[in-house]
């Protein structure tokens, strides 16, 4: 083995090596886009096994024992096999980011991709058989056959190109970052390969490839890093907004006991102070939470707000719960807040003010549902179409109540997804009711 294929296995194998580490740190940012993370993870896996199996095909080249003639042919074969995953795991890497983000990838041009990529390895796996890309001479050692060879080197490239110029269409929905990576990745190997044809003895190719994998891997990072600086600010606008929302009961909390305790021991009016105190403790709790909190935590608040509503308004608010399933965690407030606009914007809005507000929960193959439910009167047609307007584009409701209700909307909504990757469905019929679904995916 020459100094220049000892080096080239050194820096293949630290390479390799590298791939590994990125591949594992990957897992700490799954949670930000995790087909991504997915695809991140097996594009730098897959590199790595390319450059385990190169180094193999060199160390073993020329050995004309059984051992060595089973390990060159192996490893030279998944040289070539492996580079059709790392074009897949690219494919589908550029279609989560612009398919997440409404940009242009037809399902079909995705599967005719994929199925470009399946021809390529039966081909390949045909050329093993009938020996029409490669072979080796009687010392074991691999050799190109200039007549078809280029057949093998051309296929991935044109696959390549045609991922290029996807995502040249979705430039605008790639951050700076994510474009020149990715730009970079799929260019690369067209370079690789080209230098690759004219030089021999040296994997030209994988250690541009491991080079590229690991760029896309810093980008991917970098990106995941200015996404959460901007989660951790929303959250904080969104905190902000929740202490200026809520009621700050300090002052009544600290003498609530005093209180209590001028009051008949066992009468409703100290198990009304025992509710409060257990809502009071239960919002202070939570005003500060930048993290999504026990389900249990966040209905245990929501039963004492919904006692002392009905007490208040004479037992006209009814409430059903239907709890199957509390092994998941929720923005803080997101129950409580749809759960106060389906009595104070639904049920205190029909003319007996008189109504019923059901809390079930249950699992699905979506994952953890919340669904608030009352027969209250509903949201009108103008009114959901202005609220739903809003929830897309951010545009104006005009109507007092009508902006309340969507603030609120949008304050849950945002922290859903923010924090728990989850979302909102709203169900609504005027004059019956309404019914708010959080899904939370598992």
């Amino acid at each position: 083995m020459s100094w220049v294929q000892l080096t080239n296995v050194v820096v293949e194998v630290w390479g390799g090596l590298f791939c590994i580490i990125a591949a594992i740190c990957t897992r700490a940012s799954r949670h930000y886009n995790k087909i991504a993370a997915g695809c991140l993870a097996g594009l730098l896996s897959t590199q790595a096994l390319i450059n385990i199996a190169d180094v193999l095909a060199m160390v073993y080249r020329g050995r004309t024992d059984e051992l060595g003639f089973i390990i060159v042919r192996v490893s030279n074969f998944l040289v070539f096999a492996l580079n059709y995953a790392l074009l897949f795991f690219i494919a589908k890497y550029l279609y989560s980011i612009v398919k997440e983000r409404g940009g242009t990838m037809p399902v079909s041009v995705r599967n005719i991709l994929y199925l470009a990529m399946m021809v390529g390895l039966c081909l390949l796996v045909a050329s093993r058989i009938f020996g029409f890309y490669y072979a080796f001479d009687e010392q074991n050692r691999y050799y190109r056959l200039d007549d078809t060879y280029w057949i093998m080197a051309c296929l991935p490239l044109l696959l390549l190109l045609i991922l290029i110029t996807l995502a040249t269409i979705n430039r605008k929905v790639l951050t700076k970052s994510e474009w020149i990576a990715v730009f970079f990745v799929m260019s690369v190997p067209i370079v690789g390969t080209g230098l690759q044809l004219m030089v021999y003895g040296v994997s030209i190719i994988n250690l541009l490839n491991t080079f590229s994998a690991l760029f896309v891997f810093g980008a991917y990072e970098i990106t995941y890093s200015y996404a959460m600086i901007r989660r951790e600010r929303h959250l904080r606008e969104i905190q902000i907004r929740t202490y200026q929302s809520q009621i700050k009961p300090h002052f009544i909390y600290n003498s609530l006991a005093a209180i209590r305790s001028k009051v008949p021991e066992g009468s409703e009016a100290e198990e009304i102070i025992n509710e409060f105190t257990k809502f009071l403790r239960g919002s202070m709790d939570m005003l500060p939470q930048t993290e999504s909190i026990p389900f249990e935590r966040e209905f245990e608040t929501v039963k004492s707000y919904l006692y002392m509503v009905n007490v208040r308004f004479g037992g006209k608010i009814k409430t059903r719960y239907e709890i199957e399933d509390t092994d998941f965690k929720v923005p803080p407030f997101a129950l409580q807040t749809i759960v106060e606009n389906s009595v104070k914007h639904g049920i205190r809005n029909k003319p007996t003010g008189e109504g019923t507000v059901t809390i079930r929960t249950f699992k699905n193959e979506e994952g953890h549902v919340v669904e608030i439910e009352d027969d209250g009167v509903g949201i009108d047609k103008d009114a959901f179409a202005k609220i739903n307007a809003r929830r897309v584009k951010s545009s104006t409701v005009d109507i007092d109540s009508e902006r309340e209700v969507h603030v609120g909307i949008e304050n849950t909504e945002s922290r859903l997804e923010l924090m728990c990757k989850g979302r909102m469905e709203i169900e609504t019929t005027p004059g019956k009711g309404a019914r708010v679904r959080l899904i939370i995916p598992n």
